[in-house]
């Protein structure tokens, strides 16, 4: 009965032992200043598998709209790299920004994190009133104002 005992914890033990895990180069990552008008930035977070067992990044997601991320879908064995390539939109959204990703593998869920700070684009007469005809600038070239019939009041 010992000997089951034995064998059944030595197997557990091993099983433990033998899992995939990602260890990543750096998990969170700060733009610092940047400035809308540049347009958009990018990071590319890099992850190694210290297990033994083959991993998956089964998705990807991240805390709103403004960030878009990009990820190698290929399994990754053990001993080898893939990355999360996260893209932040700066584009009407000034001041301090904190965006978490969350990457789900078949083992577990790891949280990235991106930071900085964006200076908007100065608002001048030709950011706000893109269309111009003569001397008139307007929002929009055309204007939907419904029916408009001649002669009537």
């Amino acid at each position: 009965m010992r000997r089951i005992s034995a064998t059944i914890a030595a197997i557990f033990l091993l099983a433990g032992f033998a899992n995939a895990e990602l260890s990543w180069t750096e998990s969170e990552w700060d733009f610092g200043t940047i400035r809308e008008e540049n347009g958009k930035v990018s990071h590319t977070f890099v992850c190694r598998n210290t297990g033994t067992q083959t991993e998956t990044i089964e998705r990807v997601r991240s805390s709103c709209g403004c960030t878009a991320v990009d990820y190698s879908q290929m399994p990754i064995a053990a001993a080898d790299s893939a990355t999360v390539t996260v893209v932040y939109n700066p584009a009407l959204r000034p001041g301090k920004f904190e965006k978490e990703i969350v990457v789900a593998t078949t083992e577990k869920n790891y949280r990235l994190k991106i930071s900085g700070k964006s200076i908007p684009t100065k608002e001048t007469i030709e950011n706000i009133f893109p269309e111009k005809s003569g001397n008139l600038r307007l929002t929009r070239r055309i204007f939907a104002i419904g029916d408009v019939r001649q002669g009537r009041h």
